[in-house]
């Protein structure tokens, strides 16, 4: 009985955390190619005679924090603060949106 428990116990443990979105090898992001450890960053920008455009650029992702994908409130805030106008403030950061490596920031 004793070993069964232990054996259930060590499971639950392996399939606890590890979860995240892998950040191994290179993706595609605009015009450039984000690294490993790095997320995509998407962000709307108003351009004069152009309206809205979306640009873009590679975020390294802090030591310790755990990728997933999230909306909003349900993002950790080491992702949040990834985002430049999110980083300490309440700026519209519900908008925060990730999926896999692509990190979608509010515009401003």
């Amino acid at each position: 009985m004793r070993v069964r428990l232990w054996a259930v116990v060590v499971v639950a443990l392996v399939g606890c955390g590890g979860g995240g979105t892998a950040l191994d090898g290179t993706i595609p992001c605009g015009t450039t190619t984000c690294q490993s450890g790095q997320l995509c960053e998407a962000f709307p920008v108003v351009v004069p005679d152009a309206g809205v455009v979306t640009q873009s650029g590679c975020d390294t992702v802090p030591a310790g924090c755990e990728v997933v994908d999230c909306d909003g409130a349900a993002c950790p805030h080491c992702i949040v603060d990834l985002c430049t106008l999110c980083e300490g403030t309440n700026y519209n950061c519900a908008a925060v949106h990730v999926k896999q490596r692509t990190l979608q920031c509010p515009g401003g």
